[in-house]
């Protein structure tokens, strides 16, 4: 029963409403057989008892005339077929439509409203869950899909505003030494200049100071100007040869540090692969300054190709994965999980720290992830996982 069950609500809803009309109409028909037969019974009944004669001038049979009795329910036996046939149809009519309510309609229907009140409220904590394969457990998978997107949508909502709150904070923060120093300077200046107690010297030493002031705030604007642009960054996707790639990488990463070794190895089994090249390049090219930065003597780059089943939110996915590692001291235990957080960083050498969050950024925005961790033989290692589009075999 659980197996015809089961194949019933896997049947298309136009095909199931036609079998069960088409056996309902079966088993009415049965139906009203059953009654015309026993009408048909009665009659013939009544009619035993009557003794029959041959009428001579047209040689018809006759039967005795009824009783008031016997010709109500002999007449009505008519009356009843006629009746009975008809609240058989609608019976009929009823009990399918119920059946195909109970059976079709009303636990998906039920799903989906609960669904649509709940969204209507803002409110995206729960699931829907109709196992069929008709039109209608299709749709309820669809609204499904909508579901978890827009609890994504919310998720990455929520994450901007997040960040919005943390760039504001790390604005308000990292802008109020700066204008410390030019303050201090300015009422120095202005306390001491006018009674002409500052020599030339101290103009100077003044003036340098604010100076570097200034450039400290045009770079720090320069670097909010930058995350503001990564969000209205759009991925372009272009057919790549993965030789040409190579030797790119190699000629502009080797120009990047002249004490420290850069190496580039790529064991792709593609000939070509469809991302956008700068996109890609400027995540790579930011690991690399920061691997430079802590590196001892060597700082190595690996892009090699690998199946998204062990990367969150990639399914059947294929990646590029572009791996930085160096032979520094790697990254801080305490610090592991925060480094790639906007504005963090353990220096103050005046690095403001946003280059691992564009990198994370910018590979969220290319389908992949990055994630950091620290090497068994010292050093830290940085992967980012790029998302090829359409996905390919590597």
């Amino acid at each position: 029963m659980d197996t015809i069950k089961k194949k019933f609500l896997a049947m298309p809803i136009k095909k199931s409403m036609g079998w069960i009309f088409l056996t309902t109409f079966f088993c009415v028909c049965i139906l009203i057989g059953t009654i015309i037969f026993q009408m048909n019974r009665i009659q013939n009944g009544i009619l035993e008892r009557k003794e029959f004669s041959v009428n001579a001038e047209d040689g018809a049979w006759e039967h005795e005339p009824f009783t008031r009795k016997e010709a109500a329910i002999y007449y009505g036996c008519y009356a009843a077929m006629a009746v009975l046939s008809a609240v058989c149809l609608l019976l009929g009519m009823a009990v399918s439509s119920r059946i195909f309510y109970r059976l079709k309609l009303r636990e998906p229907l039920r799903e989906l409203q609960n669904g649509m009140e709940k969204m209507a409220r803002d409110n995206l904590d729960f699931s829907i869950s109709y196992d069929s394969e008709d039109e209608l457990g299709r749709l309820c998978r669809s609204m499904e899909r909508m579901r978890r997107e827009l609890c994504r949508s919310q998720e990455r909502t929520w994450e901007l505003l997040q960040q919005r709150r943390l760039l504001n904070a790390s604005v308000a923060h990292d802008l109020r030494t700066p204008v410390t120093v030019l303050k201090g300077y300015l009422d120095y200046l202005k306390e001491d200049g006018c009674d002409k107690k500052v020599s030339d010297a101290d103009i100077r030493t003044a003036v340098c100071g604010m100076d570097e002031a200034v450039k400290r705030l045009e770079r720090y604007a320069g670097c909010v100007q930058d995350i503001d642009r990564l969000e209205n960054v759009k991925v372009q996707l272009q057919k790549e040869s993965v030789d040409g790639l190579v030797q790119e990488l190699q000629r502009d990463l080797c120009s990047m540090s002249a004490d420290k070794k850069i190496v580039v190895s790529c064991s792709l089994s593609q000939t070509e692969i469809d991302l956008d090249k700068q996109l890609v390049f400027r995540v790579i090219e930011n690991l690399v300054q920061n691997a430079v930065r802590y590196a001892s003597e060597e700082v190595k780059v690996e892009l090699r190709g690998e199946d998204g089943v062990k990367l969150e939110r990639c399914g059947e996915d294929r990646f590029l994965l572009i791996r930085v590692r160096d032979d520094g001291k790697g990254f801080p235990p305490e610090s592991l999980n925060r480094a790639a957080d906007l504005f963090f960083t353990t220096e103050n050498s005046g690095h403001f720290g946003i280059g691992l969050n564009i990198c994370r950024i910018l590979c969220e925005k290319l389908g992949g992830t990055l994630t950091l961790e620290n090497q068994e033989n010292g050093g830290a290692c940085v992967t980012a996982a790029v998302k090829i589009f359409p996905a390919v075999r590597l």
